[in-house]
């Protein structure tokens, strides 16, 4: 996924610039002048497994960003505790 992130943040995806435009803007987290932050996080609960979470993002400046994909497994009971899904 990191590698995905990359090539969205350097233009190399075969999308319009609208897109790319359009795909920064969901993106997008956190903005001050010193950095930004951009990424996505989902859930995938899985019957009988354990279930996953997932944050992937980019983090930097205009001359330098950090990609990055994170996955966490999780318990059902622990999503039901923290509201994230319902009984």
């Amino acid at each position: 996924m990191a590698y995905f992130l990359e090539r969205l943040y350097s233009e190399t995806l075969p999308i319009s610039k609208q897109t790319y435009q359009e795909m920064r803007d969901i993106l997008l987290m956190k903005a001050l002048p010193e950095y930004t932050l951009s990424g996505k996080t989902g859930l995938v609960v899985a019957t009988n497994k354990k279930d996953i979470g997932w944050f992937v993002g980019c983090e930097g400046t205009m001359s330098r960003k950090e990609f990055l994909a994170l996955r966490q497994t999780v318990s059902l009971l622990a999503l039901k505790e923290l509201d994230v899904v319902e009984e």
